[in-house]
């Protein structure tokens, strides 16, 4: 399977669902702000491909669209930005500089022969005293000792899991994730420092080849 690099893959503007922001032309390929994010900017990327090309060289041609999804992230992802959207940054407990970007294969709805469906979960300097604090609690180790990263994910997906209850309606979440969190206006925000990612990225592959 022929991988394209991230300068080569053109982007199609917007969707009907506000919330997609990575979507590659003709790729089977989306990247949606989760509506039930564990943190801010919590997105998942799925893959579609047809199934004879299932499990042949997947994660490399996954890698690329990652890759390009967390750059973006990290880019977009700044205090100004925190700021701007802070109902949704105190909401998910969103403070300080984003330390990466947790990639995880951890869809319950994925058909692995169909797709690939990706979490990328920003991991925030207040997610890390959370995780830290946490596992420090329950393991009577030293405070800032390494450790209980997945349990900490656990325990904050139990919390996001209570919001798909107290939404009995999909219309109704859509529209508290989408205007009241304002989701849909970041999804613009993360698609205007896409192109300008892919733009820089592309002039200074242009520069190196002179």
């Amino acid at each position: 399977m022929t991988t394209r690099t991230q300068s080569e893959m053109p982007m199609q503007g917007r969707t009907d669902d506000p919330r997609i922001w990575y979507k590659p032309k003709d790729r089977g390929v989306t990247g949606r702000l989760v509506r039930s994010p564990i943190t801010f900017g919590h997105t998942q990327l799925t893959i579609e491909w047809a199934e004879a090309q299932a499990n042949k060289g997947e994660f490399e041609y996954a890698g690329a669209h990652i890759d390009h999804v967390v750059s973006a992230m990290t880019r977009c992802f700044t205090q100004e930005c925190l700021r701007e959207f802070d109902l949704l940054a105190r909401v998910t407990q969103t403070e300080g500089k984003l330390i990466k970007v947790l990639v995880l294969r951890a869809s319950a709805s994925e058909r692995p022969e169909k797709a690939l469906k990706v979490h990328l979960v920003p991991y925030f300097e207040s997610h890390q005293f959370a995780c830290l604090s946490r596992f420090a609690e329950r393991h009577r180790v030293l405070p800032g000792t390494p450790g209980g990263l997945l349990g900490w994910i656990g325990s904050q997906e139990d919390k996001v899991d209570a919001w798909e209850v107290d939404f009995p309606n999909k219309e109704g979440h859509d529209k508290w994730a989408g205007e009241t969190l304002r989701m849909n206006a970041l999804a613009i925000r993360l698609v205007e420092v896409l192109n300008d990612t892919s733009g820089e990225r592309a002039r200074r592959q242009k520069a190196t080849r002179s």
